[in-house]
C-alpha cells in the first residue's frame, strides 16, 4: 500500500488529495493484477472508506472529586493539544483511508484468473470477497 511520508506540524506537512491517493492505488493495483497470467489489461476502480486520520500530540489532566467514602461526586477533563512554536499542532501519526471495495474490468480472463485477481486483491488490501468485483 501507499503511504504519506511526510510527518511533523499541521504547517510543515502536505496533506495528501484523497483522489491522488485513489489514483495511486488504483494504477498500483491495475499493474499489479497485469502481473498474473493470462490478464493482458484491466481497468480498476477503488472505493475508499474516509479521509485520512490524524492523531496530534496533546496533554490531558484529570480532576477528579471524592467524598470520604470514596464516591465519585465530579469529573473534569482538560486536554490541550501540544503546539510548536509556530502555533500549529504536533502531528504524531497520519493514517491512510482504509479500502472499501474494488472493482476490476479486465478482457477474456478464464473463471480460475478471476478467481486469482480476488484472493490477490484480499491479500494486497486485507477486506473480503463480497467488496471485491471482477468482470470481463
Amino acid at each position: 500500500m501507499l503511504w504519506p511520508e511526510e510527518k511533523g506540524t499541521a504547517e510543515t506537512a502536505e496533506f495528501p488529495d484523497i483522489q491522488e491517493y485513489r489514483s495511486q492505488l488504483e494504477e498500483q493495483t491495475r499493474k499489479l493484477i497485469k502481473e498474473l497470467e493470462g490478464v493482458s489489461d484491466c481497468r480498476v476502480m477503488i472505493t475508499l472508506e474516509s479521509g485520512y486520520e490524524y492523531l496530534y500530540a496533546s496533554d490531558q489532566t484529570l480532576d477528579r472529586t471524592y467524598d470520604n467514602s470514596g464516591t465519585l461526586l465530579s469529573s473534569k477533563a482538560d486536554k490541550k493539544y501540544i503546539l510548536e512554536g509556530n502555533g500549529c499542532p504536533i502531528i504524531i501519526s497520519e493514517t491512510p483511508p482504509a479500502v472499501c471495495g474494488i472493482a476490476v474490468v479486465a478482457k477474456n480472463i478464464s473463471a480460475e484468473t478471476e478467481y486469482k485477481i480476488i484472493r490477490l486483491l484480499q491479500a494486497a488490501y486485507g477486506i473480503s470477497s463480497n467488496r471485491i468485483s471482477v468482470q470481463s
